[in-house]
């Protein structure tokens, strides 16, 4: 393979890098834009990527042409204009809207950081409420055995029994440590620590910019955060003997929301203009280099001289 061959071989390698580099782009604006909807997002990205591939190259293999010159021509230049269009087009939505959100990658990263914690806090919220529960509990009990004499019903309410032969403080500590597992029960830590784990994944991803892992905090850190604050009330409704009982209710503030920079679509920024003029040029590499056949010019010029004659 001659130094040409090579060169021509590599600027079609480029070209076929900066349509998929596109592409990507384009994949990443477009599940933004459908917050997370992928499978939309691949097709159309993998549909956009065939076209600049088939009409950039499509442009190069008519320039090479070695027959029906003019025709091949015509082609080639309606394949040049399309793929322009194309481009600009492309390049307005969706390969923009990726750089369009991430400009306002701050003040993102801030809401949804704050909505992290808000959801975080009910597990602490949560813990508070336990021990206060605990030490309303214990308090109760040791009322009931103090004022045994002077109310007994309360004392055997609580299911005390002197009969036992157990001391009072001996049951009061047992029906003490019955209420903590009933509010904890064995699957509660393993639930807290599979939402601690998600919370500190979501926040690696709001404060890394990793774009696809983002959209997957914003659909679900809700609706994970219902779920899970469901099962924490579910908990609360269990209670101890003769225990007075206040269902746990989370003071969890509305979640910001942050769809609208995402699903928005707006004039692109100068910077991703110039990044897709670049990846433009690149993708065309292929047609520039190509040399078209000596007898094109030669066989027009013919074509054109037996007419007139």
């Amino acid at each position: 393979m001659d130094l040409k061959q090579i060169k021509l071989s590599l600027a079609v390698v480029i070209n076929l890098l900066a349509a998929l580099t596109f592409g990507y782009f384009c994949f990443l604006g477009l599940n933004f834009k459908t917050l997370g909807d992928k499978s939309e997002s691949i097709l159309y990205a993998v549909i956009i990527t065939l076209i600049l591939i088939g009409t950039s190259l499509g442009a190069k293999f008519l320039k090479q042409t070695k027959r029906n010159f003019k025709s091949h021509r015509i082609w080639e230049a309606v394949l040049l204009v399309l793929f322009t269009l194309l481009t600009a087009t492309f390049t307005y939505y969706p390969f923009s809207h990726y750089f369009l959100v991430s400009a306002q990658k701050p003040t993102i990263q801030k809401k949804l950081n704050e909505n992290i914690s808000k959801a975080e806090n009910m597990y602490t919220e949560y813990e508070s409420y336990v021990l206060k529960r605990d030490t309303d509990y214990l308090r109760s009990l040791n009322d009931a055995v103090n004022q045994k004499k002077i109310a007994p019903s309360v004392y055997f309410a609580f299911g005390f029994n002197d009969s036992s032969g157990v001391l009072p403080q001996t049951q009061l500590n047992i029906k003490h440590n019955t209420l903590i597992p009933l509010l904890k029960p064995t699957n509660f830590n393993a639930m807290k620590t599979i939402d601690s784990v998600w919370f500190a994944k979501a926040r690696i991803s709001v404060n890394d910019w990793e774009p696809i892992s983002l959209v997957d905090v914003i659909n679900n850190i809700k609706t994970n955060t219902n779920n899970s604050i469901t099962k924490l009330i579910g908990f609360s409704r269990n209670r101890a003997k003769n225990e007075t009982r206040i269902i746990f209710i989370p003071n969890l503030s509305e979640f910001n929301n942050v769809n609208n920079y995402f699903t928005t679509i707006s004039t692109p920024s100068p910077f991703s203009i110039v990044l897709a003029f670049f990846s433009y040029l690149l993708m065309l590499l292929s047609w520039f280099i190509t040399k078209r056949d000596s007898r094109s010019t030669g066989a027009l010029t013919t074509a054109e001289y037996e007419i007139v004659l």
